[in-house]
């Protein structure tokens, strides 16, 4: 047998003769069999023991404390009987669904499926709503804020029922909004058209002479009313006392017509301020 096993290589006759590439020592060391090729070592008692570390079986156990992994990957298998992560670790530190939804501050909500979700107390803010809501029969709030109240059904009623002896009221007084309406000046004379596409608004008329007991009228151009509308016009400055009387004569789809008649037996020449609204109404 040769006498040097320091060497990667003894010689072909030791191929079956393992030693330990530069001798026994702290440092590791690669195993060789006689002719120089790296092996790998199957060691077939019960158990081996390298440092702390017992090898038996499919078993590794620390000979004493614990064993230690670092940067460890797990691929198959599975892992049993060890201690509940804590949620500082990416765990949930619970072994049941129930404490793990309670230890991530998750309530019933989270057991619930996305097309049946029941929601008891609490509140709900800062979300947008779309769609359609059934089932609705009480929404409980000292406000609500919209831009449309519709009957559900097709030809419904809007019920507005307040709570006990409460009554409705309206914060602001019933008619339309700043921006809905308009302001036009009459040219030539009394009885000159002029056009106002606005829901509401002023019209200024001419200061035409109106002789006493005559009556004129003009057309309102506007297309915001409908043949079934109700358009209401009254004056608002610019006539001395009791002198006018004015009323809306006809309405068709897009105008309306005004008329002024000096009740009086004397002429005037006042510049007229009318307000005048339109209502929305149908025949059917």
């Amino acid at each position: 047998m040769a006498s040097n096993l320091t060497g990667s290589k003894i010689n072909a006759s030791y191929n079956q003769l393992l030693h330990v590439d530069g001798g026994v020592d702290a440092a590791e060391r690669v195993v060789y069999s006689g002719t120089g090729t790296a092996s790998a070592l199957k060691v077939g008692t019960d158990s081996v023991a390298v440092g702390n570390i017992r090898l038996q079986g499919n078993n590794i156990t620390p000979i004493t404390g614990s064993v230690q992994f670092s940067n460890l990957t797990v691929t198959g298998g599975s892992i049993a009987g060890i201690t509940d992560l804590a949620v500082a670790d990416g765990g949930t530190g619970a072994s049941t669904a129930a404490g793990a939804r309670t230890n991530l501050g998750l309530g019933t909500i989270a057991t619930q499926n996305s097309n049946n979700i029941a929601i008891t107390g609490g509140s709900i803010s800062g979300v947008t709503f779309s769609g359609s809501f059934t089932g609705l029969t009480l929404v409980s709030s000292t406000s609500l804020a919209c831009d449309t109240l519709a009957s559900v059904t097709t030809n419904g009623d809007l019920t507005v029922d307040p709570n006990g002896t409460g009554q409705i009221k309206f914060a602001a007084a019933a008619g339309y909004k700043t921006g809905t309406g308009s302001a036009v000046t009459q040219l030539t004379s009394k009885v000159t058209a002029v056009t106002i596409n606005a829901i509401c608004g002023q019209i200024t008329t001419s200061n035409s002479s109106i002789s006493n007991g005559q009556i004129l009228s003009f057309t309102v151009n506007n297309n915001t009313v409908a043949a079934t509308d109700v358009v209401i016009a009254n004056i608002a400055s610019g006539a001395p006392a009791d002198v006018y009387d004015l009323t809306v004569t006809a309405v068709a789809s897009g105008s309306f017509r005004i008329q002024i008649h000096n009740k009086t037996n004397s002429s005037y020449t006042d510049t007229l301020v009318i307000n005048f609204a339109v209502i929305k109404a149908v025949a059917s």
